[in-house]
């Protein structure tokens, strides 16, 4: 349902809009005046949506969930890729084109598993930093990150988790950094969470762990 919502008001907005410079032209037999208005064709949509969803320890407890979500996004999204972190990166997109979410699902597991990516401590640095060098982010990419923010073992630099600097240079590079958090908004920012950290840096970080939640995101974005 958030997915056709997503689609419908798509076509509403691109069969809406009117080409000014088409129907002024078409309009010169009236005197310039508008009797017919001429509808703009869609444009074109080339924006990336790369979905990187946390599978570390912290975030098993919702990662079937998560899975689920990008599993959909690859039909809500004309260009979307799919990765996995924990303190590793893989990328999920091949796997999650599979017709049923059962076959998806077991590739991606075999793919954990060759990787050592089972009940993982999720090490931010290393899985951004891999993320960026293989994703090649653009201004017209939208990263989005499903994740707790608990950066368990990654390095800090003056106390501040050295992850920070990544996600400042993924907002740089991309056209939006956006963060789905599952976890509760009181719990942000306590022992290792750097969902401030993080904001500080422009990512904009959303509490999103019911569908009511996720279709108000979707409306958001």
């Amino acid at each position: 349902k958030i997915a056709n919502k997503r689609s419908r008001r798509k076509i509403q907005t691109s069969s809406n809009r009117i080409d000014i410079r088409r129907t002024i032209r078409a309009n010169m037999k009236y005197g310039g005046v508008p009797f017919e208005l001429i509808k703009a064709k869609p444009r074109p949509h080339k924006n990336e949506h790369l979905f990187l969803n946390d599978i570390s320890g912290s975030c098993e407890w919702i990662s079937s969930w998560f899975f689920m979500l990008m599993f959909s996004a690859q039909s809500a999204f004309k260009n979307s890729r799919t990765f996995e972190f924990d303190n590793k990166v893989i990328e999920t997109t091949g796997a999650l084109k599979e017709e049923y979410l059962i076959d998806a699902f077991t590739k991606v597991k075999d793919m954990r598993l060759k990787n050592a990516m089972v009940h993982g401590t999720s090490n931010m640095y290393t899985a951004f930093e891999k993320f960026m060098d293989v994703a090649k982010l653009n201004n017209k990419s939208y990263v989005i990150i499903l994740s707790d923010c608990r950066d368990w073992a990654g390095p800090k630099v003056k106390g501040i988790p050295a992850s920070v600097d990544l996600v400042g240079e993924m907002v740089k590079n991309s056209k939006k950094v956006v963060i789905l958090n599952p976890e509760d908004r009181n719990k942000w920012d306590i022992v290792d969470s750097c969902v401030s950290l993080y904001e500080d840096a422009g990512a904009h970080v959303f509490e999103v762990n019911t569908l009511n939640q996720l279709a108000q995101f979707v409306e958001q974005m």
